[in-house]
């Protein structure tokens, strides 16, 4: 059966098994306690991406190309899709062991990226590991790694360390469990987490390239809209429907006041609280304070004239 292009899209887009993700160390690090920590990020093997494209165009449905060029290599995988050859191109530079298979195997990799296979990888942020220390490098268990470290201005050393391999998030594994970031949105009960929630989701179901899961995610969030902003709307009108009510007995306790000391306590009670009260709903606060100081003026002038 030939495949339709949407079809191949979504097969090659598809996450990788967890053994065919392998991570790369960008930086490495001695804090002031005297840990030491790494920052690495996941890619995709050369391996995994000639399997990938075995299993979806056979031997001889895919090719690949490569040109040299200053300090690297450029790769051009083509692809048949639907009868017809697409050609993409990336390159890789030099790399610092084993310089021509790095750039080879790296300009592969980026021209697969082109096509969709392991895209899904860019959208996982970088881990910060805490290694552990080592004494020999047989210690090692996990993965190892050397990291300078400055005992002076002039002198340096290595010390040896290894980090655990860090667990991929579940949605960039291949029967993803997509679910709880859709549950994530259904369990927003503001706009703010409800735009946190929709943010991470489609950014994830956009880096799978999977429409059927970002049709999801913009149904969920449409739907989950509709329901905070009612019941926002409910929350105000009972919020404001309290603040008459307490208004109201601000204004009956000036109106009732037996004389200008009782009227001035009331008022000095009142004032703070009434501006606290606006502040938090929202309320002009002038409006309302020009009323109570209405109440006031008037009240005095009952008084003195009893």
């Amino acid at each position: 059966m030939t495949l339709k292009s949407k079809q191949i899209q979504k097969l090659l887009s598809n996450p990788l098994e967890a053994h065919d993700v392998e991570f790369l160390v960008t930086d490495k690090t001695i804090s002031k306690d005297g840990s030491i920590w790494v920052k690495v990020v996941p890619y995709i093997t050369a391996r995994a991406v000639q399997q990938r494209l075995d299993d979806i165009f056979g031997l001889t449905g895919w090719r690949n190309e490569f040109r040299e060029v200053k300090g690297g290599q450029m790769c051009g995988l083509s692809l048949l899709i639907e009868d017809q050859w697409i050609t993409k191109w990336d390159g890789a530079p030099l790399t610092e062991i084993e310089a021509l298979k790095g750039a080879l195997s790296g300009a592969g990799k980026r021209a697969a990226v082109q096509f969709g296979i392991g895209r899904y990888l860019y959208a996982i942020e970088p881990y910060y590991i805490n290694c552990q220390l080592l004494t020999d490098k047989s210690e090692c268990t996990a993965n190892y790694v050397l990291v300078r470290h400055d005992t002076s201005e002039n002198e340096s050393t290595y010390l040896a360390a290894q980090w655990e391999t860090p667990e991929l998030p579940s949605w960039a594994l291949p029967q993803a469990d997509f679910e709880p970031y859709i549950q994530e949105i259904n369990n927003s009960d503001t706009e703010t987490k409800l735009r946190e929630a929709y943010t991470k989701a489609i950014k994830y179901a956009e880096a799978l390239g999977r429409k059927d899961l970002k049709d999801q995610v913009n149904k969920a969030r449409k739907e989950q809209l509709e329901l905070v902003k009612d019941s926002a709307a409910r929350k105000r009108k009972e919020q404001l429907e309290g603040f008459r009510k307490k208004f109201s007995s601000f204004k009956q306790q000036l109106e009732t006041a037996e004389n200008e000391t009782v009227l001035e306590l009331a008022y000095k009670k009142i004032k703070p609280e009434l501006k606290g009260l606006c502040l938090s709903l929202s309320i002009n606060h002038s409006d309302c304070e020009n009323q109570i100081n209405q109440i006031k003026q008037q009240q005095i002038t009952r008084i003195q004239g009893a």
